[in-house]
């Protein structure tokens, strides 16, 4: 969960995305439809997201979503237009089990 926040207004718009497997383009999709004033891409010449406004935004993280995202707990993600800084990967799993029948580990 997220939000984008109007930079001038303090106005909130919150992103709540349910849980589930995303592709790039569905998740930037899903991201529009619940706030229809970003405009989100998916840059795969750097592995990252793309968040364009019409007017100054930040981005605010509600829980660790911003890893999914592309950014680090530190970053500052302000302006019209901002970036990932860091690799995205949907698909976080980092282990592969392997069971075979007939024999034990």
């Amino acid at each position: 969960m997220f939000s984008f926040v109007e930079s001038d207004s303090a106005v909130t718009h919150l992103v709540d995305l349910p849980a589930g497997n995303y592709t790039y383009r569905a998740l930037c999709c899903a991201v529009q439809q619940q706030y229809p004033g970003v405009r989100m891409n998916y840059e795969g010449y750097k592995d990252g997201f793309s968040f364009e406004f019409q007017m100054s935004h930040k981005l605010v993280f509600h829980n660790n979503s911003f890893d999914i995202l592309g950014f680090a707990a530190a970053d500052t993600m302000e302006g019209e237009h901002f970036g990932s800084t860091a690799i995205v990967d949907l698909s976080p799993v980092n282990t592969l089990s392997i069971a075979v029948d007939g024999m034990s580990p």
